[in-house]
């Protein structure tokens, strides 16, 4: 199977994008996906898969700063299409988000998978990730 192309997303990718979310847990519309893309800053990048069968996956990640660690890469969401895993995509995805992020400085890439996403975890350790730690992470939502 040949390597799929990877770009950074695009408006023109939104509709293709839209199912993705949805499978990653987090549905959002076109034109919130959109917005999201047009409101992306230099820190950030969206990378996605593209084979002859269509977008199969993408890729988000972030850089910040922070006190403790100082320059830090954070895989926002990592997720390829039902029917195409297991075939390297995310694999491929996740080393061109590495690589963006080291070029830019990271002293470290880190992400954060739900305790349910048994699968998950057993990709990021195949990809040479190790678990740190686990917790409890707590949100107060907009009234």
């Amino acid at each position: 199977m040949p390597a799929p192309e990877l770009r950074a997303a695009r408006a023109s990718d939104v509709e293709r994008l839209a199912p993705l979310f949805e499978q990653l847990g987090y549905p959002a519309d076109p034109p919130e996906i959109r917005a999201r893309l047009e409101g992306l800053r230099d820190n950030s990048r969206v990378l996605v898969a593209v084979t002859e069968r269509g977008l199969l996956g993408f890729v988000a990640v972030e850089i910040s700063r922070d006190f403790i660690v100082g320059k830090r890469a954070t895989i926002l969401g990592l997720v390829v299409a039902d029917g195409s895993r297991s075939e390297g995509i995310g694999a491929t995805l996740l080393d061109a988000a590495e690589a963006w992020a080291f070029q830019r400085g990271a002293a470290v890439v880190s992400v954060r998978s739900n305790v349910i996403r048994d699968a998950a975890h057993r990709f990021y350790e195949r990809q040479g990730y190790r678990r740190i730690k686990s917790q409890h992470v707590f949100e107060k939502r907009k009234p």
